[in-house]
């Protein structure tokens, strides 16, 4: 999992440092076989345009490639 969590957590860092966005898509392997997740990642920034958070959303994205 080094391979998939690695550079999720180096583009965490680049949103927090860089205001750099992201939308991605990592194929896992899970119980039900592979699936392919698509993730965005968004920094969120405060009253002092200091970037406070970021913003994940994850989808399944693996019934839409299926087709």
């Amino acid at each position: 999992m080094p391979e998939i969590l690695e550079p999720f957590e180096a583009q965490v860092k680049q949103c927090f440092l860089k205001a750099y966005s992201f939308l991605e898509q990592v194929t896992y392997p899970t119980v039900f076989g592979n699936r392919t997740y698509e993730y965005s990642l968004n920094p969120v920034r405060d009253g002092q345009s200091d970037i406070s958070c970021v913003l994940v959303i994850v989808r399944d994205v693996t019934p839409r490639l299926d087709r």
